[in-house]
């Protein structure tokens, strides 16, 4: 009997082991699956915020792009390389000197040995210039043609990495597609000439176009205004060769005093001039402030190293008068500085010129139209001061326009 008791013991003892050897089992099968489904979830996840990243990556890129201009590169290539941890060849480049920095001028980029101006408006501005040069032409009949040259600042063709933009907030918005949209919104009695692309040219082919240590550009660019002003007014423009150069010396503009920066200083720019073509001559008289002057020349006034453009007209004034012994009609040109470069090449068609700066002139357009009369009218400014500064406030006081945007 005891032996009966036994056995069963040992039965019951044995199913029991396996029982419990069973449920361990399948606790740790149903362990093993969860942990699994869990590194699976993991792994997921991981996926789509890598693609998510890449998605924020791309729509940065295409935002930067927006403000800080056109760029040729790739934004799909950005995205799908892989990062390497040895520099290539291309990489191992110098970083040129740069900086942006505040002064009594605003704001100066310096890259290099150079000096820039950043470019950037708002629709209000866009509409304000496109607004003012139509009110202008009104003032004038039928009969008397009205042009516009809007002139590109540097900023829009120099070559400055992307990375070195973005680190200083310089912007540079495009100049080309604000002069299309400006061309787009001009009366049709206003004859818009194209010098952007044309410029481009000629810079891409290494011309010296604008200068490194001051805000302007040289004669050679202002050249390609006079050609192409030529062309749509169906004159026949003088080759280049045509007009007697001197080169004035070295010359350090508006950058380098508002940055005394020491690599503008040691790479000054050269100054030239262009003169009349030799079958013309002309004479110069400035008005200013009330005063009348007569002792500087449309061109080759002395000048020393810190007031070389001055070799232009002499002094920033409100009109000038150019009397020229051209045989041809009378123009009125109303601009900023872009202008005193280029009045030689005009002064060799026209018998008089009248040149007015409305950031320095007294009387409104109306005021001074009074007894005049004029074949061509021309307005010319740089960008900036199309969009920015004190410029167009000026310019709508002259045409008597209201500045309640300003």
């Amino acid at each position: 009997m005891n032996k009966k008791k036994q056995k069963l013991a040992f039965r019951i003892a044995t199913l029991i082991t396996c029982a419990v050897f069973l449920v361990l089992s399948l606790l740790f099968a149903v362990a093993s699956l969860i942990l699994n489904r869990s590194n699976s979830n993991s792994e997921n996840s991981y996926i789509v915020s890598s693609e998510e990243q890449d998605e924020s990556s791309t729509e940065a890129l295409e935002n930067a792009s927006q403000v800080f201009g056109e760029s040729s590169v790739n934004i799909d290539e950005v995205v799908s390389k892989e990062p390497s941890s040895e520099p290539s060849s291309d990489d191992i480049v110098e970083e040129l000197h740069h900086d942006f920095i505040h002064n009594i001028y605003g704001h100066t980029f310096i890259y290099g040995d150079s000096g820039f101006e950043q470019f950037n408006y708002g629709e209000n501005a866009l509409n304000r210039y496109i607004n003012g040069l139509n009110a202008l032409s009104e003032y004038f009949p039928e009969n008397t043609k009205v042009y516009n040259i809007t002139v590109p600042i540097s900023t829009t063709y120099v070559s400055i990495p992307r990375e070195i933009y973005t680190q200083h907030d310089f912007y540079n918005k495009s100049q080309g597609t604000f002069v299309s949209k400006v061309v787009s919104g001009l009366d049709p009695k206003i004859t818009n000439i194209p010098i952007v692309e044309k410029l481009q040219e000629r810079y891409d082919n290494g011309e010296y176009l604008f200068f490194r240590t001051d805000n302007n550009w040289t004669p050679l660019a202002a050249y390609t205004a006079y050609a192409e002003f030529c062309n749509a007014k169906g004159l026949n423009a003088y080759a280049i060769s045509g007009f007697p150069k001197t080169e004035q010396g070295d010359f350090l503009g508006r950058f380098y005093f508002a940055t005394k920066d020491e690599n503008m200083k040691g790479n000054p720019d050269i100054l030239s001039y262009f003169s009349t073509v030799p079958s013309v001559s002309t004479s110069l008289t400035v008005y200013d402030n009330g005063s009348k002057y007569t002792n500087y020349n449309l061109c080759g006034n002395k000048v020393d190293v810190e007031s070389g453009y001055g070799v232009f007209v002499g002094i920033d004034a409100g009109r000038y008068e150019i009397n020229s012994t051209a045989n041809g009609g009378n123009l009125l040109i109303i601009g900023d500085s872009s202008v005193y470069p280029v009045l030689p090449f005009l002064a060799s068609h026209y018998s008089k010129i009248d040149f007015i700066n409305p950031a320095n002139f007294d009387l409104t357009v109306s005021e001074f139209l009074q007894n005049r009369q004029y074949d061509d009218v021309i307005t010319m400014c740089y960008t900036t001061n199309a969009t920015a500064g004190d410029y167009m406030p000026a310019f709508n006081t002259f045409i008597e326009a209201s500045n309640e945007n300003e």
